[in-house]
């Protein structure tokens, strides 16, 4: 009886280790979950910059990417997700999705996005020469702080100062006429495409 009582009162000043375990567990399928929907968003968004993909196309490559991402997972892990709805869009300047992913212990929402807005502060043309420079502040969101890179293929020059809050100063200098069709991506591999108007 004395066994009893003490087994008792060690179990409950000591309770077993089994919640940090199951929440460890779920935790791991939800960085799942967020590396499906960040990689298929990342495919579907360079997809998207180099096609003009309708907006019944671009959800249809994201749920075709997602189903392969959560198959891949399944064969190297105890991955058990799966999709119950979801949403998706692209328009250049911003990538969005959102999942509902139904698990054994209920559902997990995760939703990655990345967006930018442009604001150009000074157009300098040069009359001795034929380029052009275009000084730009490019404010960016996301759901999680994330690296960037920047290119274009009307640049030969593209100077990047960052600032704070995922903001950065852009010196862009161009030879060619018209628009610039500036490529931002993050380090997850979602892909933006934003035009700066370059004319004087």
């Amino acid at each position: 009886m004395l066994s009893i009582i003490l087994i008792l009162s060690f179990s409950l000043a000591y309770p077993l280790e089994l919640y940090p375990i199951k929440r460890e567990l779920e935790e791991k399928a939800i960085a799942l979950d967020y590396l499906a929907v960040a990689n298929a968003l990342s495919l579907v968004s360079k997809q998207a910059s180099e096609n003009d993909l309708a907006p019944g196309s671009l959800c249809d490559l994201f749920n075709d990417t997602l189903m392969d991402e959560m198959e891949v997972m399944r064969e190297y892990s105890d991955f058990e997700g799966s999709v119950l709805n979801f949403t998706c869009s692209w328009n250049g300047s911003s990538a969005y999705a959102k999942v509902f992913f139904n698990h054994p212990w209920g559902t997990e929402v995760i939703t990655v996005f990345f967006s930018a807005r442009i604001e150009v502060i000074r157009k300098v043309p040069s009359s001795l020469t034929a380029q052009r420079l275009v000084i730009a502040k490019v404010e960016l969101l996301s759901d999680r702080p994330v690296d960037v890179s920047f290119y274009s293929e009307e640049l030969y020059v593209l100077n990047v100062h960052p600032l704070p809050d995922q903001t950065y100063l852009l010196r862009l200098f161009t030879r060619s006429e018209g628009d610039i069709r500036l490529y931002i991506i993050d380090e997850r591999g979602i892909t933006l495409v934003v035009t700066i108007n370059g004319n004087p």
